[in-house]
């Protein structure tokens, strides 16, 4: 038997969450900074927003990030979106374009924000990185160690 450790990350990821497996269901997942209290903040607010459970979420530190590394340029100051994985369809966004994509993925009014993919992406990526340099003089930080559990109910959500 294949032990935890060996199992190729798109299986454990399909263990995680069964609903992968339902094409109704495919998986986007949010790879962020677990140490940034705005990105757990927004971690939080897409938990709630996300009322059809399409987003899966993993720290940038964590083990499936690690694993899932060689299809970006990593880095902790990004968020990152990988849609449809584990298909043919897959595709990885970040930065802005990872935001925007993550919009449309919402229900309701939040749809209307992906209008701002009229300005062009470097001026979007440029305000993104912006915000991602001043993030923690802004908001804090917390040590890895401290990163906060995610609740009862979405903890199938998130990957280790």
């Amino acid at each position: 038997m294949t032990s935890h450790e060996d199992l190729h990350w798109k299986e454990r990821i399909r263990q995680a969450d069964d609903r992968l497996l339902d094409d109704r269901c495919l998986m986007h997942l949010v790879l962020y900074d677990g140490r940034c209290p705005l990105c757990n903040g927004i971690v939080r607010f897409l938990l709630r927003c996300d009322r059809q459970g399409r987003l899966m979420f993993a720290a940038l530190q964590g083990e499936t990030a690690r694993s899932l590394a060689p299809l970006w340029k990593h880095t902790d100051e990004t968020i990152i979106l990988v849609s449809h994985m584990g298909t043919d369809r897959e595709r990885v966004c970040e930065k802005s374009d990872a935001v925007l994509e993550i919009f449309r993925l919402l229900n309701g009014a939040w749809k209307a924000l992906t209008l701002l993919a009229v300005i062009p992406r470097a001026v979007r990526d440029r305000v993104y990185d912006w915000v991602a340099r001043n993030r923690f003089r802004w908001f804090g930080s917390s040590p890895l160690e401290e990163c906060p559990l995610p609740p009862p109910h979405s903890r199938a959500r998130f990957l280790p």
